[in-house]
């Protein structure tokens, strides 16, 4: 009987002993369910939040890319507009360029008509060649090529010298200004008196007097141009009859 007891009180004390580390053991387990699932909404929440962060960000981004892109399209249609700005200045440059290129080769051109010389048109050529070789466009060569070949016509050109042909031309204007007019009769005598000769050049003069006056016959003329002057034909025949003026001898 005693040891019944005994037994039963050890499967009582052993049975309590299992309910209780089973317990323990149930309720470890719940705080660890508790504590992981409390974990897991922490984690829940905070994966909520950083969705939501990430929609946020995504729909920022999206504004950001629709900005960007008007940007890029506003960049590209002002990159187009400069482009064409870029083309249209330099064709207004090579054209400017070309213009006053024109203009001082006509300069040079009546410059060198004026002074005779060949000068001023090359210079005005070497010049606009240099122009176009700074200005490394293409377009111009065609330009350039025909101005080096002007160039060497030019320089292989001979210039009449104008400058001495005009000092000519104002010492011929000299000497026709000093000589007497037609309109102004000049007696004879005079002119005998003021020309001091040899009696040999003049008796020789008043021979060709006679006989040009003999070649023409014309007596009803009362004046006739002789040596560049008007004489008195009265006075010549009287010369010729043999009144002479003084003569120098030789």
């Amino acid at each position: 009987m005693r040891w019944a007891v005994l037994v039963l009180t050890v499967v009582c004390v052993g049975s309590a002993w299992l309910a209780w580390t089973t317990q323990k053991k149930v309720d470890t387990l719940e705080q660890e369910l508790v504590r992981r699932q409390q974990d897991s909404q922490a984690q829940s929440a905070e994966a909520r939040i950083l969705a939501k962060q990430a929609q946020d960000v995504s729909r920022e981004a999206a504004a950001r890319t629709a900005l960007l892109e008007g940007r890029l399209a506003e960049v590209t249609l002002q990159r187009s507009q400069v482009d064409d700005l870029i083309k249209s200045m330099s064709l207004s440059r090579d054209e400017t360029l070309v213009v006053d290129i024109e203009a001082a080769l006509r300069a040079a051109v009546q410059q060198s008509a004026l002074t005779g010389s060949a000068e001023p048109l090359i210079a005005a050529m070497k010049s606009a060649e240099d122009r176009i070789s700074r200005a490394k466009q293409p377009r111009l060569d065609g330009v350039r090529r025909a101005l080096a070949k002007d160039l060497d016509r030019v320089k292989s050109t001979r210039v009449a010298d104008l400058a001495s042909l005009t000092i000519r031309l104002d010492e011929a204007i000299r000497l026709v200004d000093e000589l007497p007019l037609i309109s102004q009769p000049v007696d004879v005598y005079l002119v005998i008196r003021e020309t001091e000769v040899t009696a040999g050049e003049q008796i020789i003069r008043w021979m060709n007097v006679t006989r040009y006056l003999n070649a023409r016959k014309d007596k009803s003329s009362r004046q006739i141009l002789f040596a560049g002057e008007k004489l008195d034909m009265e006075a010549i025949w009287r010369v010729r009859d043999g009144i002479f003026p003084p003569c120098r001898t030789s």
